[in-house]
């Protein structure tokens, strides 16, 4: 029986005027994004690709500056994430100082006016709206159409009507989206000639789960609200009410509440302590040196010792310093980290950003994966530095910076792997899919009361 009343629904449903909107959204727009996120991907990976030639080409000039770039995630086209505003570059340095971590160079100039369009964006507010708009009327409007009492007098259970008019309305929805998803990844593949790893296209699968599961959830918000109203008009505004507070209002509220909680330091205050780091290596330095001054004055030292003493002093500061502002950057993303989880816990009852948290995880092109670049360009920084500067001054007869160099590896970033992309994204799947189930028990015990008459 519920098959049956999801086949009706569906049928129904295929003839109207809003599932033409959704096929419009889902096979138009969708596409539409993919191919102009799809060139500003190739734009990131030229710009990747021209940062690492010239990185090869400076190879002498790196015992005291180094680059690292962070390679353009293959899925960044279809889920941006924070990719517009993400570090893709980082200027290390032996001396003390910030590390220059270096935003996207490749956004239009227009990019902070309007809103990323991905699929993330297309899913979690067009066609949630549309999912509302297609179920706020599934059972008011079939009491207001006076179709609800005959449906009732075939002996269909009340459960039996909710389940099967949210899985008719769910298809509805479900044909043209993934529809509309095939079409998009045949316009990337196409547009950039990528060829989606083994774990991306498990992480693109799960994504389109994911998607899907919200969805559900919103046809399903529309059903249950029409059990609680008798007209169209009272269940339309709850819906667009509903809708405003889970996708807007309460996203933004748990920004607000992390950072009352937590709140971390901001730019001026950072800069302000990394400006003390570098006077206490000034200072420190100035002090050696006098030391350095007196006993080279007492022991009788050439200008050549004196000086080489000088730098080695210098050198030796400059890397523990070095040392000590990294540490102080790491806990600086720590506590990021740390109003980040709580603005999560918060928002976990938004299905938006559930949805979100889910696809940029999955898609390696969230936070988690910006701090790993950080995290390993630091400690291969660290590592460089030390290598070249210990093994110049063991042997200043031996080989030179440039030959020294040349013999460290290169830098490879390696980003999160599908199993840990898939730990980040379990709990927000997780709370999608028990919002639907809880949501049809209620759904279920509201339409049991309901008055069809």
């Amino acid at each position: 029986m519920i098959a049956t009343i999801a086949r009706k629904e569906l049928l129904t449903s295929l003839r109207t005027v809003r599932f033409v909107v959704v096929v419009l959204v889902c096979c138009l727009l969708t596409p539409l994004s993919a191919w102009v996120l799809s060139s500003d991907y190739l734009k990131e990976v030229e710009d990747y690709q021209g940062r690492e030639d010239l990185e090869e080409r400076r190879e002498s000039s790196k015992e005291f500056v180094l680059n690292v770039n962070k390679p353009v995630p293959q899925l960044s086209a279809l889920f941006r994430g924070v990719n517009p505003e993400s570090i893709n570059s980082i200027t290390l340095k032996v001396f003390v100082g910030w590390n220059l971590p270096i935003a996207a160079a490749t956004q239009s100039i227009t990019h902070g006016l309007f809103p990323t369009v991905d699929l993330t964006f297309i899913v979690g507010v067009l066609l949630s709206a549309l999912a509302l708009m297609l179920s706020f009327d599934a059972l008011s409007g079939e009491k207001a159409d006076a179709t609800l009492k005959l449906m009732m007098a075939n002996s269909v259970s009340r459960s039996g009507i909710v389940l099967g008019k949210w899985l008719g309305l769910a298809a509805t929805l479900f044909i043209p989206f993934l529809l509309g998803m095939v079409i998009s990844l045949l316009v990337f593949f196409f547009t950039t000639g990528v060829r989606l790893t083994a774990d991306n296209w498990v992480a693109t699968a799960v994504a389109v789960l994911a998607s899907l599961a919200y969805l559900a959830l919103f046809v399903l918000i529309g059903v249950v609200i029409s059990t609680f109203t008798s007209r169209r008009s009272i269940s339309i505004f709850a819906c667009l009410a509903v809708w405003g507070l889970l996708v807007i209002v309460v996203p933004q509220a748990a920004n607000a509440v992390s950072e009352m909680i937590d709140p971390v330091p901001t730019s001026q205050e950072v800069e302000k302590n990394i400006r003390l780091f570098y006077n206490d290596f000034a200072e420190g330095l100035r002090r050696r040196n006098m030391d350095l001054y007196e006993q080279a004055k007492r022991e009788g030292w050439d200008d050549r010792r004196a000086t080489l003493g000088q730098y080695n002093n210098a050198l030796e500061m400059a890397i523990q310093n070095r040392e000590d502002v990294n540490n102080y950057e790491r806990e600086f993303w720590a506590q990021v980290v740390g109003q980040e989880r709580i603005g999560r816990t918060v928002s976990i009852v938004s299905p938006f950003s559930d949805l979100s948290q889910s696809l940029i995880a999955l898609a390696d092109t969230g936070p988690e994966v910006q701090r790993e670049f950080m995290r390993q360009a630091y400690r291969y920084g660290e590592r460089f530095f030390r290598e070249i500067h210990t093994q110049r001054f063991a042997n200043l007869a031996g080989p030179g910076y440039p030959e020294l160099i040349a013999q460290q590896p290169k830098f490879s970033f390696e980003g999160l792997s599908l199993t840990r992309r898939l730990e980040n994204s379990v709990w927000p799947l997780a709370a999608l899919v028990i919002m639907n189930i809880l949501l049809a028990i209620v759904g279920v015990i509201a339409f049991n009361r309901y008055d069809v008459r």
